[in-house]
């Protein structure tokens, strides 16, 4: 989603090209391609230490793997293989990035590397960082705002985290050069905060770059869980409706959430893009194909990223991801489809080669 947030905020014929890129790899897994290039898009969790206790996450608790996670000098030479192998994008994540002192250097060097890099953060460190990032170079941020005071800190576990997220996305946009960062605000959207989204838009809409909303989900693999009291949307009519109230619904992938939530299985006849156009790095160097980080393929301690990419471990993953349709999961159905579905609603022929791929699944 970072990815086409830069995108879009950010067109000419650089954005053609990348949006081009795209399409072509999303083609790969119908056709049985093994992809040259490298994936476009790596999400990269540099640490799982976290200031904040999301009652949805888990990543916060996973002491150990912090421990072990890369060191600079580690993720420079990463990086490095990362922009020779042909990946484009990489999006920092974790745990809280802005934990790790080194981050503004390590953006620094990924933007020399020609990366365009992303940064996704609860905020609450913005305010002090701003200077810092702004003068990294990096291209854009995602920061989450939940709805309002009461709802985001519950949700956050911390009280006090919504005036400080908010105080940091005003921080770095009042700073920034040339309208860089971009800064996308999103909600990370329950049952109990669908009434909140219109006060979330009328404060950022005009302010950030974009908002948008993300429904929460289980996700065992990669340490997201849902708990506390928390229920996932259910109400697809009233969201609709605020959507359309909103304006929000303008946005296809907004719009699209909503058909998803409604009824997940219409989405599952799309190729998995995981090991084509996406990689997940986890703070200890193992590489996994897709966002849920199942299937490890290696570590960037023993093997290089290009060794990785093009080894046979990978290369049976990755066909094996192609061919099943038992597994499934919000962010390929989604994130990464989102505009592909769009083309498989309106296009007979890619219609007849989704249908013909399930039916040979089956």
């Amino acid at each position: 989603m970072a990815a086409l947030s830069y995108i879009r905020s950010k067109a000419g014929w650089k954005g053609i090209g990348l949006i081009a890129r795209m399409a072509l790899s999303s083609i790969g897994p119908y056709l049985g391609w093994r992809p040259g290039a490298g994936p476009l898009y790596a999400g990269w969790d540099l640490s799982y230490e976290c200031n904040a206790r999301c009652v949805h996450c888990n990543r916060w608790k996973e002491k150990n793997d912090d421990e072990a996670r890369l060191s600079t000098s580690e993720i420079c030479r990463v990086a490095r293989e990362l922009k020779e192998t042909g990946v484009r994008f990489v999006c920092i994540a974790g745990g809280e990035p802005l934990l790790i002192e080194d981050l503004p250097e390590i953006i620094r060097y990924m933007k020399g590397l020609g990366l365009i890099t992303s940064l996704c953060t609860n905020g609450a460190l913005l305010a002090e960082r701003a200077d810092a990032l702004v003068s990294s170079g990096l291209d854009h941020m995602v920061v989450s705002m939940d709805g309002d005071a009461r709802s985001h800190d519950r949700l956050r576990g911390v009280k006090g985290f919504f005036h400080l997220a908010e105080k940091g996305i005003d921080s770095v946009i009042q700073r920034r050069r040339n309208g860089q960062p971009t800064v996308s605000v999103r909600m990370l959207l329950h049952e109990e905060n669908i009434d909140e989204i219109p006060r979330l838009v009328s404060r950022w809409d005009k302010t950030a770059d974009s908002v948008f909303l993300q429904p929460l989900h289980n996700g065992t693999h990669n340490l997201y869980e849902i708990g506390n009291g928390i229920r996932t949307v259910s109400s697809t009519a009233k969201l609709r409706s605020i959507l359309n109230m909103t304006g929000l619904d303008a946005n296809s992938f907004n719009s699209l959430m909503v058909d998803y939530l409604e009824d997940p299985g219409r989405f599952r006849h799309m190729p998995c893009l995981a090991g084509h156009w996406v990689v997940r790095i986890a703070p200890g160097g193992d590489v996994y194909p897709c966002v849920e980080q199942r299937d490890l393929v290696g570590n960037l301690r023993q093997q290089s990223f290009g060794e990785i990419w093009r080894g046979n471990r990978f290369t049976c993953v990755r066909e094996g991801l192609a061919r099943q349709k038992s597994c499934s999961c919000f962010y390929n159905d989604m994130f990464m489809n989102v505009y592909l579905w769009k083309a498989h609603e309106r296009l007979p022929v890619l219609r007849r080669m989704l249908r013909s791929r399930s039916a040979g699944a089956t």
